[in-house]
């Protein structure tokens, strides 16, 4: 009898899907439809893979609902946030059909008499190992670029999103008419199995660090490349001179998207103590302003969370960080709905949060807003750069020149916003450093992350 998984709606635990695992032989078989797939798409022209491109993104818009809908009931963000991810692809696809045969163009290099190319071809087929947070997105970003360079996918997705990875390896295998993206349900034990296979030339993953860390070992065993987008504990510089009700309530309300489960969102709040009392008050005012409910209501502002393991872990590092000495000063607690059964956790403020505590030290991922203060400017770029993580981070300030130069160079992250929350677009790579990983997604980066950067040269 085969192994399987079971996929539950989190906003009332209730059993959606039942998916059986592949067996190592059915993962080879995958493989090889991908591999002998990606060796066709590999001589289309860039025109043809464009066109292609465009087809998924006709494909998207024309099933957002239903692709929507998905989202939200096996992974509980609001109906509105997973309808704006649908768009957000669909965005995605119409920059890289724009910019995509410019960016993969061969360069020439003339120094010296030389007469070669640079030329950007493709590795073969990418191992892409994808998050639940975001089902349809991190899965797009990072395979977009890819099918256009001219690789090939083998996509393992999160077990609690099967049924959205069931969904986008048809709407690919609908657009391009060859199986060039290819999900497998498999045991985690054969993931390694996947990375080893000679017919897999890189691997992408977006994750937790530890799962990072594994990733990266198994490829290197094997000389392959890995992009790894790993956690983040982003730290948002709030200084004495800003408007402090609007920036508070901008801060609430992109930390509580998807429910706190975004890993480029201000979890590590570094404020001026000298606006302390009335930024704690305009963070409360907003914090009350969220609705929590059934996430396919309109009035619904925040639905629960992912899973009730993920729920349970959030719980215990708020109430570690409260024995630590962290001020809580509202939530803490599961919450109860409609939905009782449901993964719903109340919108929390954590305040007086030091560097020794949990709260300050590990990835808060869930709704859940931590407050640090800082004396000065210094203190506050040290309170900052004192993570183990560094995927992004944001100044709000009016003194822009000061927040450039910050920005530029002495946070340490791979993205730095000024008086604007941290987030992806096609347009901007997006990466990190440290314990967040290496590599990066979106912009030109991504069209070249995973491609063989060749060099052609013609003698004399």
């Amino acid at each position: 009898m085969k192994k399987e998984y079971q996929t539950v709606n989190p906003s009332n635990a209730k059993l959606l899907e039942t998916y059986p695992m592949l067996t190592l032989p059915e993962i080879d078989q995958t493989i090889k439809k991908v591999k002998n797939a990606q060796l066709l798409w590999r001589d289309r022209a860039i025109d043809q893979r464009i066109e292609s491109v465009q087809k998924i993104k006709a494909l998207l818009l024309q099933n957002t609902d239903q692709y929507a809908r998905l989202i939200t009931n096996e992974m509980g963000k609001t109906l509105k946030e997973s309808i704006a991810e649908i768009k957000k692809c669909a965005f995605l696809c119409d920059y890289y059909a724009e910019y995509a045969k410019a960016i993969l163009s061969p360069q020439k290099i003339n120094y010296q008499g030389l007469n070669a190319e640079r030329v950007f071809a493709p590795l073969g087929v990418i191992y892409m190992i994808m998050p639940w947070n975001f089902p349809f997105w991190q899965v797009f970003r990072a395979a977009i670029p890819n099918i256009l360079i001219g690789n090939g996918i083998v996509l393992k997705h999160a077990e609690n999103v099967i049924g959205s990875a069931c969904a986008i390896e048809a709407l690919f295998t609908e657009a391009i008419a060859l199986p060039l993206l290819k999900n497998v349900v498999i045991d985690l034990a054969h993931s390694e199995h996947i990375i080893k296979h000679c017919d897999i030339a890189a691997v992408t993953l977006t994750g937790s660090n530890r799962a990072g860390s594994v990733v990266a070992k198994q490829a290197g065993e094997v000389c392959k490349k890995t992009v790894l987008e790993l956690g983040g504990s982003d730290a948002y510089i709030i200084r004495k001179d800003i408007n402090v009700e609007e920036v508070a309530k901008e801060i609430v309300n992109v930390r509580m998207l998807n429910s706190g489960q975004v890993c480029i969102s201000p979890k590590r709040l570094i404020v001026d103590k000298s606006i302390k009392v009335a930024f704690e008050q305009a963070v409360l005012n907003a914090v009350n302003e969220i609705a929590v409910g059934d996430p396919l209501a309109e009035n619904t502002t925040m639905g629960p969370m992912a899973r009730a393991d993920l729920r349970d872990n959030l719980h215990r590092q708020i109430e570690e960080s409260i024995a630590q000495g962290a001020k809580l000063l509202t939530g803490g607690y599961f919450l109860e709905t409609d939905n009782a059964k449901g993964f719903y956790y109340a919108p929390t403020v954590l305040t007086d949060v030091m560097p020794s505590m949990l709260a300050f030290q590990e990835e808060l991922f869930g709704p859940v807003i931590a407050i640090s203060y800082a004396d000065n400017d210094e203190e506050a770029i040290e309170l900052a750069n004192n993570s183990k993580y560094g995927l992004g981070s944001a100044i709000f300030t009016q003194d822009i020149e000061y927040a450039k130069e910050v920005a530029e160079k002495r946070i340490e992250a791979g993205m730095c916003f000024i008086n604007q929350c941290v987030a992806s677009h096609p347009a901007l790579p997006f990466g990190g450093i440290k314990q967040s990983g290496y590599g990066r997604e979106c912009s030109q980066e991504a069209l070249r992350e995973l491609a063989n950067i060749k060099t052609v040269l013609i003698g004399s």
